[in-house]
């Protein structure tokens, strides 16, 4: 077995320079899915300002009973843009992941009567473009106003994404919604917000045998690495994976510790030694 193992100076610069989020941000402008249009297909949303921040008011849509459409009112609505979410992600940084969080309630004509859903919960690159995975659910929305998530820290919504999308004023979510009832039903949306988690690159330097009086003892042909302080008492080892995540620890109290990588999967990995005498953190390919 091949294991590579660089060094790090300093667990601290290392950790909070490797997974790294901003949000949620709220959007700061919106539009509907042929706003002004009479004859559209559709039933279109009111205040769609309302949804850019948690304060108590909705943007809503009043939805006609399925399958009932007349002239521009329809028991689907339209596409609610909204964007300029006011990100600032580093040019260097690589998403990892996207969150979308809606705050969202149906009218009280559902309460013991639920009726609408998603139809559309969408990233979109400019106004009118969606991209990637339609995150609809197929739950019914709740009376009760509350937040639901779409997305998360390693959810890419099946597309890729650079720092400078996420930067762009337009980049943001288009959401659309049905009525499956047979009566008149209101959608309402209280905020939109997203969060968006990123990696930086971490720069490191070659560990031939030792460092900080820390050395690693390896077998090509075996899964365990064998971690030596003489001299120190190790307190504890911790190694992450690529985002920041714990995956295993120990706490050996002892001059020597042995960690076991032939569960680990095929990636990079950091291996945190802390002793009465400092910290050191190693990066290692199993």
């Amino acid at each position: 077995m091949k294991k590579t193992i660089l060094s790090l100076s300093f667990f601290c610069w290392f950790f909070i320079s490797f997974a790294q989020t901003q949000g949620p941000n709220d959007p700061a402008a919106g539009t509907e899915e042929s706003a002004g249009c009479l004859s559209c297909t559709g039933s279109e949303w009111n205040n769609f300002s309302d949804a850019f921040t948690n304060n108590g008011l909705d943007a809503y849509v009043n939805l006609t009973a399925y399958p009932s459409c007349f002239q521009s009112a329809c028991y689907t609505s339209r596409e609610l843009y909204v964007s300029d979410f006011g990100f600032s992600i580093p040019a260097n940084a690589t998403i990892t992941g996207i969150k979308a969080e809606i705050k969202r309630s149906s009218g009280s004509g559902s309460v013991g009567n639920p009726a609408i859903k998603d139809s559309i919960v969408q990233l979109m690159t400019a106004v009118g473009t969606t991209i990637g995975q339609n995150k609809k659910l197929p739950a019914f929305w709740s009376n009760v106003s509350n937040y639901v998530v779409y997305g998360g820290p390693t959810d890419l919504w099946a597309s890729s994404w650079t720092p400078s999308d996420v930067n762009d004023s337009e980049f943001g979510l288009s959401l659309a919604v049905k009525n499956s009832a047979n009566s008149v039903q209101t959608a309402n949306v209280d905020h939109i917000r997203i969060t968006v988690y990123y990696t930086l690159p971490v720069n490191v330097n070659e560990l031939h045998s030792q460092s900080s009086g820390i050395s690693l003892l390896h077998n090509p042909d075996s899964p365990f690495i064998t971690i030596s302080a003489p001299g120190q008492v190790i307190s504890s080892t911790t190694v992450y994976d690529v985002l920041g995540n714990a995956v295993l620890r120990s706490e050996p109290n002892n001059t020597t510790a042995q960690i076991n990588t032939s569960f680990m999967e095929k990636g990079v990995y950091f291996l945190q030694t802390i002793t009465d005498k400092g910290t050191k953190v190693i990066k290692f390919i199993p």
